[in-house]
């Protein structure tokens, strides 16, 4: 067993390296790998690591669709807090000029790559990059009447010590599916806490 741990462990870590989109924002300090690793030392007969991996992934996915799609706020176990959907009003700042501080409301790419390409026909993406002072397309949220929406971890009732320097972001997997979620028709009848 002690022989097949350190290719598990190897195949671990190259597949992290090639999913890795690029600098994490949130560096990692403890993740699957010392979960498993304290997960074998502590079980009489462990299951392997993938099998491991893949329910824990599972269980997570599952958790995550019923918040998402339930409203359902998630109590961790030991009053480590709870998980769910915070509900939020996007505000537009406005400066003392007159002028909006745009960096409250979020760029909406896709759109914002339609009006470039539109605005500069002919043009490769990477010579549109390099004309400056471009306007951009921002997120309204009018299909959620203005409000945005994410997960949040509340940590307000849970009694740990450095809770303050703990933070919490869903994988972008989770993040677009939310996303996707209050698009849908179904996600109407929804309404989450502020």
């Amino acid at each position: 067993m002690n022989q097949v741990m350190p290719k598990i462990i190897d195949l671990h870590k190259t597949h992290h390296r090639m999913l890795k989109r690029g600098k994490q924002k949130i560096p990692t300090h403890f993740g699957m790998l010392d979960l498993y690793r304290n997960y074998k030392a502590t079980t009489k007969d462990p299951i392997s690591y993938r099998d491991f991996s893949d329910l824990h992934q599972s269980l997570n996915d599952e958790v995550l669709t019923l918040i998402r799609e339930k409203n359902f706020i998630y109590n961790l176990p030991a009053k480590l807090g709870k998980f769910r959907v915070k509900k939020y009003k996007t505000k537009v700042k406005v400066n003392e000029d007159g002028s909006f501080e745009w960096k409250s409301l979020k760029i909406d790419f896709k759109k914002t790559w339609e009006y470039w390409e539109s605005k500069y026909p002919g043009k490769t993406r990477q010579e549109i990059l390099k004309i400056p002072n471009k306007a951009r397309v921002y997120h309204d949220n009018r299909h959620t009447l203005g409000y945005g929406y994410k997960y949040v971890w509340y940590k307000g009732t849970s009694i740990f010590k450095g809770k303050s320097v703990i933070s919490f972001k869903p994988v972008r997997k989770h993040s677009r599916a939310l996303a996707s979620w209050l698009k849908s028709v179904d996600s109407a009848h929804i309404d989450y806490f502020e």
